[in-house]
Protein backbone atom coordinates (compact mmCIF):
# COMPACT_ATOMS: atom_id res chain seq x y z
CA UNK A 1 0.00 0.00 0.00
CA UNK A 2 2.81 2.44 0.89
CA UNK A 3 4.62 1.52 -2.33
CA UNK A 4 1.48 2.33 -4.37
CA UNK A 5 0.91 5.58 -2.45
CA UNK A 6 4.49 6.73 -3.09
CA UNK A 7 4.17 6.36 -6.86
CA UNK A 8 0.71 7.90 -6.87
CA UNK A 9 2.08 11.00 -5.12
CA UNK A 10 4.96 11.22 -7.59
CA UNK A 11 2.47 11.03 -10.45
CA UNK A 12 0.30 13.75 -8.92
CA UNK A 13 3.33 16.08 -8.60
CA UNK A 14 4.20 15.95 -12.29
CA UNK A 15 1.74 18.56 -13.57
CA UNK A 16 3.00 21.03 -10.98
CA UNK A 17 6.68 20.57 -11.86
CA UNK A 18 5.94 20.87 -15.59
CA UNK A 19 4.15 24.21 -15.33
CA UNK A 20 5.92 27.28 -16.67
CA UNK A 21 7.43 29.39 -13.93
CA UNK A 22 8.49 33.01 -14.45
CA UNK A 23 10.29 34.85 -11.63
CA UNK A 24 10.38 38.65 -11.38
CA UNK A 25 13.31 39.56 -9.11
CA UNK A 26 13.20 42.90 -7.25
CA UNK A 27 9.95 43.71 -9.00
CA UNK A 28 9.11 46.96 -7.18
CA UNK A 29 5.77 48.17 -8.53
CA UNK A 30 6.21 46.34 -11.86
CA UNK A 31 4.64 42.96 -11.22
CA UNK A 32 2.63 40.52 -13.30
CA UNK A 33 -0.60 39.18 -11.82
CA UNK A 34 -0.85 35.79 -13.51
CA UNK A 35 -0.47 32.32 -11.94
CA UNK A 36 2.82 31.46 -13.69
CA UNK A 37 4.58 34.59 -12.39
CA UNK A 38 6.23 34.87 -8.96
CA UNK A 39 7.10 38.46 -8.01
CA UNK A 40 9.77 38.90 -5.33
CA UNK A 41 11.04 42.00 -3.56
CA UNK A 42 12.61 43.16 -0.30
CA UNK A 43 9.41 45.04 0.56
CA UNK A 44 6.04 43.60 -0.49
CA UNK A 45 3.40 46.29 -0.95
CA UNK A 46 0.92 44.15 -2.89
CA UNK A 47 -0.51 40.67 -2.22
CA UNK A 48 0.98 39.41 -5.52
CA UNK A 49 4.50 40.34 -4.34
CA UNK A 50 6.35 37.97 -2.02
CA UNK A 51 8.82 39.41 0.47
CA UNK A 52 12.26 37.85 0.02
CA UNK A 53 15.93 38.53 0.58
CA UNK A 54 16.98 38.30 -3.05
CA UNK A 55 20.68 38.23 -2.18
CA UNK A 56 20.19 35.09 -0.10
CA UNK A 57 19.17 31.64 -1.32
CA UNK A 58 16.27 32.08 -3.72
CA UNK A 59 13.12 30.16 -2.68
CA UNK A 60 13.06 27.71 -5.62
CA UNK A 61 14.33 24.19 -6.21
CA UNK A 62 17.21 23.53 -8.58
CA UNK A 63 16.27 23.72 -12.26
CA UNK A 64 12.59 24.64 -11.79
CA UNK A 65 12.35 28.16 -13.24
CA UNK A 66 11.79 28.86 -16.94
CA UNK A 67 12.50 32.59 -16.95
CA UNK A 68 14.10 35.12 -14.63
CA UNK A 69 13.35 38.79 -15.22
CA UNK A 70 15.52 41.27 -13.34
CA UNK A 71 15.14 44.97 -14.15
CA UNK A 72 17.37 47.70 -12.71
CA UNK A 73 18.49 45.65 -9.73
CA UNK A 74 21.86 44.12 -10.56
CA UNK A 75 23.54 47.54 -10.50
CA UNK A 76 22.43 47.89 -6.86
CA UNK A 77 24.21 44.69 -5.77
CA UNK A 78 27.65 45.11 -4.12
CA UNK A 79 30.35 43.49 -6.25
CA UNK A 80 31.21 40.98 -3.53
CA UNK A 81 27.62 39.66 -3.69
CA UNK A 82 27.46 39.33 -7.49
CA UNK A 83 28.96 35.79 -7.64
CA UNK A 84 26.38 34.43 -5.21
CA UNK A 85 23.50 36.21 -6.94
CA UNK A 86 24.41 35.00 -10.44
CA UNK A 87 25.06 31.49 -9.14
CA UNK A 88 21.58 31.44 -7.61
CA UNK A 89 20.01 32.63 -10.87
CA UNK A 90 21.83 29.86 -12.73
CA UNK A 91 20.89 27.24 -10.13
CA UNK A 92 17.13 27.76 -10.26
CA UNK A 93 16.83 28.00 -14.06
CA UNK A 94 15.80 24.91 -15.98
CA UNK A 95 18.64 23.25 -17.90
CA UNK A 96 18.70 23.65 -21.69
CA UNK A 97 15.83 26.16 -21.85
CA UNK A 98 16.14 28.51 -18.88
CA UNK A 99 16.60 32.19 -19.77
CA UNK A 100 17.43 35.20 -17.58
CA UNK A 101 16.62 38.68 -18.92
CA UNK A 102 18.59 41.47 -17.26
CA UNK A 103 17.72 45.14 -17.74
CA UNK A 104 20.13 47.73 -16.38
CA UNK A 105 21.82 51.07 -17.10
CA UNK A 106 24.32 50.81 -19.96
CA UNK A 107 27.58 52.48 -18.92
CA UNK A 108 28.86 52.65 -22.49
CA UNK A 109 25.66 54.28 -23.77
CA UNK A 110 25.62 56.82 -20.93
CA UNK A 111 29.26 57.80 -21.48
CA UNK A 112 28.69 58.09 -25.23
CA UNK A 113 25.61 60.27 -24.70
CA UNK A 114 27.58 62.56 -22.39
CA UNK A 115 30.31 63.06 -24.99
CA UNK A 116 27.80 63.66 -27.79
CA UNK A 117 25.88 66.29 -25.85
CA UNK A 118 28.99 68.08 -24.58
CA UNK A 119 30.64 68.14 -28.01
CA UNK A 120 27.40 69.47 -29.53
CA UNK A 121 27.27 72.32 -27.02
CA UNK A 122 24.12 70.99 -25.32
CA UNK A 123 25.58 71.65 -21.90
CA UNK A 124 22.34 71.40 -19.91
CA UNK A 125 21.77 67.92 -21.31
CA UNK A 126 25.40 66.93 -20.78
CA UNK A 127 25.18 68.13 -17.17
CA UNK A 128 22.11 65.97 -16.66
CA UNK A 129 23.90 62.90 -18.04
CA UNK A 130 26.65 63.44 -15.46
CA UNK A 131 23.98 63.46 -12.77
CA UNK A 132 22.29 60.43 -14.36
CA UNK A 133 25.61 58.57 -14.15
CA UNK A 134 26.80 59.56 -10.69
CA UNK A 135 23.94 60.67 -8.44
CA UNK A 136 22.70 57.22 -7.45
CA UNK A 137 26.27 56.13 -6.74
CA UNK A 138 27.08 58.92 -4.30
CA UNK A 139 23.84 60.36 -2.88
CA UNK A 140 23.66 60.79 0.89
CA UNK A 141 19.93 61.52 1.11
CA UNK A 142 16.94 59.79 -0.43
CA UNK A 143 16.19 61.24 -3.85
CA UNK A 144 19.61 62.82 -4.16
CA UNK A 145 20.39 65.56 -6.66
CA UNK A 146 17.99 64.02 -9.17
CA UNK A 147 15.10 64.59 -6.80
CA UNK A 148 16.12 68.21 -6.33
CA UNK A 149 16.41 68.64 -10.11
CA UNK A 150 12.94 67.19 -10.74
CA UNK A 151 11.42 69.62 -8.26
CA UNK A 152 13.19 72.60 -9.83
CA UNK A 153 12.05 71.55 -13.32
CA UNK A 154 8.44 71.71 -12.22
CA UNK A 155 8.97 75.07 -10.60
CA UNK A 156 10.69 76.46 -13.71
CA UNK A 157 8.40 74.61 -16.15
CA UNK A 158 11.43 73.68 -18.27
CA UNK A 159 9.70 71.47 -20.82
CA UNK A 160 12.69 70.73 -23.07
CA UNK A 161 14.98 69.30 -20.40
CA UNK A 162 12.05 67.50 -18.74
CA UNK A 163 11.26 65.69 -21.99
CA UNK A 164 14.94 64.81 -22.38
CA UNK A 165 15.02 63.30 -18.87
CA UNK A 166 11.92 61.20 -19.60
CA UNK A 167 13.57 60.02 -22.82
CA UNK A 168 16.78 59.12 -20.97
CA UNK A 169 15.42 57.51 -17.81
CA UNK A 170 11.73 56.90 -18.40
CA UNK A 171 10.95 58.94 -15.32
CA UNK A 172 7.52 60.51 -15.11
CA UNK A 173 7.97 64.06 -13.86
CA UNK A 174 4.50 65.09 -12.82
CA UNK A 175 3.66 68.78 -12.37
CA UNK A 176 3.09 68.26 -8.66
CA UNK A 177 6.28 66.19 -8.12
CA UNK A 178 7.56 68.66 -5.52
CA UNK A 179 4.48 67.96 -3.35
CA UNK A 180 4.42 64.17 -3.58
CA UNK A 181 6.83 63.36 -0.76
CA UNK A 182 5.68 66.01 1.71
CA UNK A 183 1.95 65.54 1.20
CA UNK A 184 1.72 61.80 0.69
CA UNK A 185 4.44 60.37 2.95
CA UNK A 186 2.15 59.58 5.88
CA UNK A 187 -0.72 58.53 3.64
CA UNK A 188 1.61 56.09 1.88
CA UNK A 189 2.68 54.59 5.21
CA UNK A 190 -0.93 54.02 6.24
CA UNK A 191 -1.85 52.51 2.86
CA UNK A 192 1.24 50.28 2.75
CA UNK A 193 2.19 49.10 6.26
CA UNK A 194 5.17 47.24 4.75
CA UNK A 195 6.90 50.64 4.49
CA UNK A 196 6.56 51.38 8.20
CA UNK A 197 9.45 49.24 9.45
CA UNK A 198 11.98 50.56 6.88
CA UNK A 199 10.79 54.09 7.70
CA UNK A 200 11.42 53.53 11.42
CA UNK A 201 14.77 51.90 10.68
CA UNK A 202 15.92 54.99 8.77
CA UNK A 203 14.80 57.26 11.62
CA UNK A 204 16.69 55.06 14.11
CA UNK A 205 19.86 55.06 11.97
CA UNK A 206 19.69 58.84 11.56
CA UNK A 207 19.45 59.23 15.35
CA UNK A 208 22.36 56.83 16.02
CA UNK A 209 24.52 58.59 13.41
CA UNK A 210 24.47 61.72 15.57
CA UNK A 211 26.92 59.93 17.86
CA UNK A 212 29.53 59.86 15.07
CA UNK A 213 31.98 62.70 14.33
CA UNK A 214 30.28 65.21 12.04
CA UNK A 215 33.04 65.14 9.38
CA UNK A 216 32.81 61.35 9.15
CA UNK A 217 29.01 61.42 9.09
CA UNK A 218 28.81 64.03 6.34
CA UNK A 219 31.21 62.16 4.06
CA UNK A 220 30.37 58.52 4.69
CA UNK A 221 26.83 58.04 5.98
CA UNK A 222 24.02 57.78 3.44
CA UNK A 223 20.35 57.90 4.33
CA UNK A 224 19.19 56.75 0.91
CA UNK A 225 16.62 53.97 1.07
CA UNK A 226 17.51 50.29 0.65
CA UNK A 227 17.92 49.57 -3.08
CA UNK A 228 18.20 53.24 -4.00
CA UNK A 229 21.96 53.55 -4.55
CA UNK A 230 23.98 52.02 -7.36
CA UNK A 231 26.85 49.80 -6.25
CA UNK A 232 28.34 49.37 -9.74
CA UNK A 233 27.69 50.11 -13.42
CA UNK A 234 28.22 47.73 -16.35
CA UNK A 235 28.65 47.79 -20.08
CA UNK A 236 27.68 44.87 -22.33
CA UNK A 237 31.13 43.29 -22.38
CA UNK A 238 31.58 43.40 -18.61
CA UNK A 239 28.21 41.88 -17.67
CA UNK A 240 28.32 39.30 -20.47
CA UNK A 241 31.73 38.16 -19.22
CA UNK A 242 30.41 37.82 -15.68
CA UNK A 243 27.35 35.84 -16.78
CA UNK A 244 29.53 33.41 -18.74
CA UNK A 245 31.97 33.14 -15.85
CA UNK A 246 29.20 31.94 -13.57
CA UNK A 247 27.79 29.33 -15.91
CA UNK A 248 25.64 30.86 -18.64
CA UNK A 249 26.55 29.44 -22.05
CA UNK A 250 25.30 32.27 -24.24
CA UNK A 251 24.44 35.94 -23.74
CA UNK A 252 22.51 37.89 -26.38
CA UNK A 253 21.76 41.61 -26.44
CA UNK A 254 18.14 42.46 -27.08
CA UNK A 255 16.16 45.70 -27.23
CA UNK A 256 13.34 47.03 -25.10
CA UNK A 257 10.76 45.65 -27.56
CA UNK A 258 12.47 42.42 -28.56
CA UNK A 259 12.98 39.13 -26.70
CA UNK A 260 13.68 35.47 -27.37
CA UNK A 261 11.35 34.44 -24.51
CA UNK A 262 8.00 33.00 -25.64
CA UNK A 263 4.92 34.68 -24.17
CA UNK A 264 6.98 37.32 -22.41
CA UNK A 265 4.97 40.45 -21.45
CA UNK A 266 7.18 43.15 -22.95
CA UNK A 267 4.33 45.45 -22.03
CA UNK A 268 4.18 46.42 -19.21
CA UNK A 269 7.64 45.27 -18.11
CA UNK A 270 9.91 46.91 -20.70
CA UNK A 271 7.56 48.78 -23.03
CA UNK A 272 5.45 51.69 -21.79
CA UNK A 273 1.83 52.30 -22.73
CA UNK A 274 3.13 54.83 -25.29
CA UNK A 275 5.38 52.20 -26.91
CA UNK A 276 8.66 53.68 -25.64
CA UNK A 277 11.29 52.08 -23.36
CA UNK A 278 9.75 51.99 -19.89
CA UNK A 279 13.12 52.58 -18.24
CA UNK A 280 14.43 54.99 -20.87
CA UNK A 281 17.18 55.01 -23.46
CA UNK A 282 19.91 54.52 -20.85
CA UNK A 283 18.96 50.86 -20.42
CA UNK A 284 20.39 47.75 -22.03
CA UNK A 285 18.75 44.34 -22.27
CA UNK A 286 20.75 41.12 -22.01
CA UNK A 287 19.34 37.60 -22.15
CA UNK A 288 21.48 34.82 -20.71
CA UNK A 289 20.83 31.19 -21.64
CA UNK A 290 21.40 28.12 -19.49
CA UNK A 291 22.33 25.30 -21.88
Amino acid sequence: MQFFLYFWLQFMRKPISNKSLFVNLACGSSYIETPEWVNLDYIATNPVVRKANILATLPFEDGTVDVIYCSHFIEHIPLVRIPGFLAECYRILKPQKGIARFVLPDLEEICGEYLRQRESGNHAKADFVVMELLDQCVRLESGGELGILYKSLNEQNNVNIAEYIIERCGEKISKDYRNIESKNRWLRLFKHPAYILPFLERKYCRFISLLLPSAFREQNISFAQVGEKHAWLYDEHQLSSLLKKYGFAKVVRMSFNKTSIPNFPLYPLDVSAEGSPRKGKESMYLEAFKI
